[in-house]
């Protein structure tokens, strides 16, 4: 089941290099869209290679729109999750949505210990706890991992909080 987290237009995507895009669209985390049929509040007619928007109304004013500003993209939570469980080498059950934005990825085992590693969306101080207390009374075990696609700014008791209940918090890009 598709799941989108975000949209983003070509636009968006234009200081990335065309080989990343592409990377992208191929493992399925960029889904592209049908183009865009309006800019601003405005028509947008194709007339030859130019994108043009103009208001039905003959009101606002008449100007060309770059045309990748109307490619729409899509952020596929699910694939990205598979992309991660997989660049990460985690084991076990496969990929699972748990909610709008809590995802289980897998476990990541260091010797005999597991540790269930989860991407947790939308994660704040005020409900770090309530998210990580949920997932433990729901496995039973000793350590979770929560991954953020962002640095998640936790007070200092909180942090000692979660650490007391053997939960670590990263973002993706310091997970080991």
């Amino acid at each position: 089941l598709f799941r989108s987290v975000g949209a983003l237009d070509g636009l968006d995507l234009a200081a990335f290099a065309p080989p990343v895009v592409d990377r992208l669209l191929e493992t399925g985390i960029l889904v592209e869209g049908a183009p865009l049929r309006e800019a601003d509040g405005r028509v947008v007619q194709i007339v030859g290679e130019d994108a043009v928007a103009f208001s039905i109304d003959g009101q606002d004013v008449t100007e060309c729109v770059h045309r990748e500003a109307l490619r729409r993209y899509e952020i596929d939570v699910l694939a990205m999750c598979g992309t991660i469980r997989c660049a990460s080498g985690l084991t076990g059950a496969p990929v699972e949505r748990l909610s709008h934005r809590l995802f289980y990825l897998g476990n990541h085992e260091d010797g005999r210990r597991q540790r269930p590693v989860y991407l947790a969306r939308l994660l704040r101080a005020d409900n770090v706890l309530d998210t990580a207390f949920a997932l433990r009374g729901r496995l039973n075990l000793s350590e979770i991992a929560l991954l953020t696609p962002t640095l998640r700014p936790l007070t200092p008791r909180l942090t000692r909080q979660l650490a007391d209940a053997s939960v670590a918090v990263l973002a993706i890009s310091a997970a080991p």
